[in-house]
């Protein structure tokens, strides 16, 4: 990919933070220019992911769904699903081992920009959790 169209590409994600059907359109769209003949990596595998929300999936289908992909286009794919948008750092590596991918996302799920932007669904999980451990002590109490 040239660095115009890269420059392009980039410049079409500004603004593309917010999680509705507009952005989700733009996204889509913006899989199809990466999966395009002049990019030799194909980002077909991510466009379920941006169908639903990161709370929708778990992190481990991701990175299995993606461990085909070298660390810079994983790199790519993690932006895109996890903060709606293009990785601003062109060379950034993400590792290429599943333990590394793991960690990645992790870090991604506990960063500022992603709390900000998913900020009602993190806090959906946060009061989930703690009914769920809950629920789940009380079932061990009663069936034990």
């Amino acid at each position: 990919m040239s660095d115009r169209n890269q420059q392009d590409l980039i410049a079409g994600f500004d603004g593309v933070l917010a999680h509705d059907d507009h952005s989700d359109t733009l996204l889509s769209n913006k899989v199809n220019e990466l999966s395009n003949p002049q990019e030799t990596t194909d980002f077909s595998c991510i466009k379920p992911f941006l169908e639903v929300t990161p709370f929708e999936f778990k992190d481990e289908l991701f990175v299995k769904a993606t461990l085909h992909l070298d660390g810079f286009a994983f790199a790519r794919a993690a932006y895109l699903v996890y903060l709606r948008r293009d990785c601003e750092i062109h060379n950034l590596n993400l590792g290429i081992g599943y333990f590394e991918r793991t960690q990645a996302i992790s870090r991604f799920r506990q960063s500022y920009e992603f709390i900000g932007l998913w900020a009602e669904q993190v806090e959906k999980e946060r009061r989930r959790r703690p009914l769920q451990t809950f629920l789940q002590r009380t079932w061990v109490k009663i069936t034990g």
